[in-house]
């Protein structure tokens, strides 16, 4: 039986999802860092989780039958954020106050756990939405050099969200396995 990683998340249309990119190209060119640009820009709707891949069936079903409910709804993006903790240090852009999203988010933790008996460990239980530019291999030097420059720059763009994906770790990069469209 092998298992694998899987996560929820909302991708940006391909118009914005490039333009992010090339913000992301343009940090990890600038600041050292090349993980993000690992995985496409994306607000993670439930962190990634294992599950065997003989149940990736039930899974895909279980959110099509969830998201079927859903209507679409905007997201603003403005401007850049940061976690910054002494041994995760994240730089992102923020995702604006959205009641409709964390509405949505909580009733797929509660689908998750009731549905699909994700356990409490596996729950994402602190949602902040964001898209992350930075992350992993941000070395606190250079997070300490970007974090004023980005903390000042501007940045506004927003989308409609007309579907959820389900991504899976293919071993070397995510990929996109099912889109549910709302």
């Amino acid at each position: 039986m092998n298992k694998r990683l899987y996560f929820i998340a909302l991708l940006p249309p391909p118009e914005l999802s490039k333009k992010i990119t090339g913000i992301k190209r343009e940090f990890a060119s600038k600041y050292h860092c090349q993980h993000a640009l690992k995985i496409l820009p994306h607000i993670t709707l439930q962190a990634p989780f294992m599950r065997q891949e003989e149940s990736e069936v039930e899974l895909f079903l279980s959110l099509q039958q969830f998201f079927r409910t859903t209507h679409p709804f905007e997201i603003s993006l403005k401007n850049y954020g940061c976690f910054n903790k002494k041994s995760n240090r994240v730089l992102f852009i923020n995702v604006q106050e959205n009641s409709l999203l964390k509405a949505m988010q909580n009733s797929l933790i509660t689908h998750l756990k009731n549905e699909l008996k994700f356990s409490e460990r596996e729950i994402t239980s602190h949602f902040h939405p964001h898209v992350t530019i930075a992350f992993r291999d941000l070395l606190n030097e250079e997070f300490e050099k970007a974090w004023p420059v980005y903390r000042e720059k501007f940045l506004e763009d927003n989308f409609e969200v007309l579907s959820a994906f389900l991504l899976r770790h293919n071993f070397f990069q995510w990929e996109v396995i099912g889109e549910f469209p709302f």
